[in-house]
Order: structure tokens, then C-alpha cells, then sequence
């Protein structure tokens, strides 16, 4: 009789711990985020403008803005190691991660949450390698590329391959990060506490040559007609929803790096859109365009919503109903750019001059 009363207690206290220590996971998140928060305005301070999202270190392409910060989050010699590395590399891409020992293996604890402890496993262990040379750890806190879903600031009347410095409104300025842009804070013009700049993403468990996982947290779907393609690129994001086919599964996985390379600038790696409410599915528009194009959402392995923080440096829990307007439409993409977002407050709040002032 004893016995069977302390099951029962114990059944009863059980799931009252595990939730506790799931609001100790979910506050240590949002203080990591404050810190690269503050981070991100003590890098304005200091060069009076935000990092880019993806800029070129020396020769090497696709570095992301973390590396940028990476002196404002106590890590001045890992950007010096770096950098010096960097520097005397042959390597062609941030992802071989073959220029610099130092980026290998280095694990930034203020990128990771401690509800998600794949973000910190270098070279895809314990399961399996990468396959295309990608070794690093990673983060869980993503860039804010807005409601922009191709290639950020890549987009112009149709043509996708205008250079950065020549692209002209509709593109320049939707999002707090850009590609080769850095913006000032005076681009926020819909104010500082209603633009989100960071948010969480889980990281991919791995990916395998010719395998790729089903989880709707960390995976990316394969879905083209997200997107109708050149001269309208229609965005047609209620597709990418369809690709969700369980509780936390996904239909038609592709190869994903989604929070798996904390330097690497791919929006598939690094970013997330304010499209889809948060924990909905990711997805590609092209399988051989896996780094850039598509839709990535925000995602997290707390009940309910993700954590996020705003461009002035507040914090808030974001849940999976905020509104998102009505994401089944089909909406051209020179039609909003330079306008107020389609995709209700979630968009209101990725865009910085949209001309909404939304909060959470």
C-alpha cells in the first residue's frame, strides 16, 4: 500500500519537475538571446551600423553575422584566430571550415539552447559525418530576414542576380539583416521594439548522403511551387504548411544545415522568416538551391511558441498562434516588399519599414 502511494506521488511530481526544468531551459534561451541582443547594439556602438547577414571575409564567401559578433559575446581571440586563419586560407566556402581549426571546433554556448543539445555536436556525431565538409558547431538563435522568402536582397523586377549595392527599395531595408548590406538603426523606422531580430531555430540532427529526416523541428521539406518563379515569384506559402504530415513530421525531407554552422550566412542555416507561425515547417524551393531559397520558420522545443528578441533588446515568448495573416494566399513579391506585410502581426513584426507598428 506504501509503495503503490509513493508511485502515485511520484507520477504526480513527475511531470511538475519536468516542467519546471523546461521554464529553467526556456529562460536560460531568452538570456542567451539578450545577450547577442546586446551584443548586436554594442557592434552598432561601436561601427554605428547592424552586422550584415552575409558578407565575404577576405576570400572566403558566406560568413554570417555571428562571426561579426563574435568579439561582443567574449570571444575576441576566436575572432582573432579566425581572422588570421581566414586570411592565409585557400579555402572557398565558410562551410569546409578546412581555412581555420579554430572555427571547427569552436562551440559558442551563448548560441545554443539548452533544450536542444544538438546544436552543439561537431561533425554530426554521434550518428553519422556530414558529407559535404561541413564541420562546426552550431546555434539555435536565427537572423531575421523578415517576410522576404528568396534570397535576401536579391530580388529586383524579375532578376534575381542584380548585384546587392545596386538594388534599389522594394528589397533594401525589409529586413533587419541583409546580404552585404549593413543597415543603420535609423533604417527601423517602424521602431525598435516592434521589429524582431533574433529568434530560435532547432538545429538538423545531421544529414546523410541520400537520406535526409523526417522532423518537422530541424528539417526542411523540398516544396518548388512555394514560389511560381521568375517574373512574378509569387510566394505561396501555404504550400510549404501542406509539407507538415504529423505531429513533428515533414514530408519530402531534404538535405538540412538548419542551425548546423553558427558562421554560415545560408538563410537555410542561420535565418528565418516572419511568414508561418512559429514550429511550422521549413521548406526549399529547389533541391539544388538548398542553402537559399525558400521559407524558414522559426522553431523550438518549448511548448507552445518560440522565444524571441526584439531590435531594442527585449525578449518576448512568441506562440505558435500568433496571427500570420492569411498565409494561403498568393502574394507577388514586388507587392509587399515596399509595403505592409501580408502575413498579419508575425510579418508586421520581421519587417523594419513596412509601415506597421505591431507588437507581441
Amino acid at each position: 500500500m506504501v509503495i503503490a502511494i509513493i508511485g502515485v506521488l511520484i507520477a504526480l511530481l513527475l511531470p511538475a519537475v519536468q516542467a519546471a526544468r523546461e521554464a529553467a531551459r526556456r529562460m536560460q534561451c531568452s538570456n542567451n538571446m539578450k545577450q547577442v541582443t546586446l551584443a548586436l547594439h554594442n557592434y552598432h556602438d561601436t561601427n554605428n551600423i547592424f552586422p550584415a547577414r552575409k558578407f565575404h571575409l577576405y576570400n572566403v564567401p558566406w560568413w554570417g553575422g555571428f562571426y561579426s559578433l563574435l568579439s561582443f559575446i567574449e570571444q575576441t581571440a576566436a575572432y582573432d584566430a579566425i581572422r588570421s586563419d581566414i586570411a592565409l586560407s585557400t579555402s572557398n566556402h565558410v562551410a569546409d571550415a578546412t581555412g581555420s581549426p579554430v572555427f571547427a571546433t569552436l562551440i559558442i554556448n551563448t548560441l545554443c539552447c539548452p533544450s536542444d543539445g544538438s546544436a552543439k555536436i561537431i561533425d554530426g556525431a554521434p550518428n553519422a559525418t556530414w558529407t559535404i565538409g561541413h564541420k562546426s558547431a552550431g546555434s539555435n538563435i536565427m537572423f531575421s530576414m523578415a517576410d522576404v522568402t528568396l534570397e535576401n536582397v536579391r530580388f529586383r523586377n524579375g532578376d534575381y542576380t542584380v548585384p546587392v549595392q545596386t538594388a534599389t527599395s522594394e528589397e533594401l531595408g525589409r529586413a533587419l539583416f541583409q546580404e552585404q548590406f549593413w543597415q543603420p538603426m535609423s533604417a527601423v523606422t517602424d521602431g525598435m521594439s516592434n521589429s524582431v531580430a533574433f529568434s530560435e531555430s532547432v538545429a538538423a540532427l545531421e544529414f546523410l548522403s541520400g537520406t535526409a529526416f523526417r522532423n518537422l523541428r530541424g528539417g526542411i521539406s523540398n516544396v518548388s511551387n512555394i514560389t511560381n518563379g521568375a517574373p512574378d515569384w509569387e510566394i505561396q506559402a501555404g504550400e510549404c504548411m501542406k509539407a507538415k504530415i504529423g505531429s513533428n513530421e515533414i514530408s519530402n525531407p531534404g538535405r538540412s544545415i538548419r542551425g548546423r554552422i553558427w558562421a554560415h550566412a545560408s538563410p537555410s542555416a542561420t535565418g528565418f522568416n516572419t511568414v508561418l507561425p512559429p514550429n511550422s515547417p521549413s521548406c526549399y524551393r529547389i533541391a539544388n538551391g538548398f542553402y537559399n531559397w525558400g521559407i524558414f520558420s522559426a522553431t523550438s522545443n518549448h511548448p507552445g511558441g518560440v522565444n524571441v528578441s526584439l531590435a531594442d533588446g527585449s525578449c518576448r515568448f512568441i506562440s505558435d498562434t500568433i496571427d500570420c495573416g492569411n498565409y494561403n494566399g498568393a502574394y507577388p513579391a514586388p507587392g509587399y516588399y515596399s509595403r505592409p506585410s501580408p502575413y498579419g502581426v508575425w510579418g508586421a513584426l520581421g519587417s523594419i519599414n513596412g509601415g506597421e507598428s505591431q507588437t507581441p
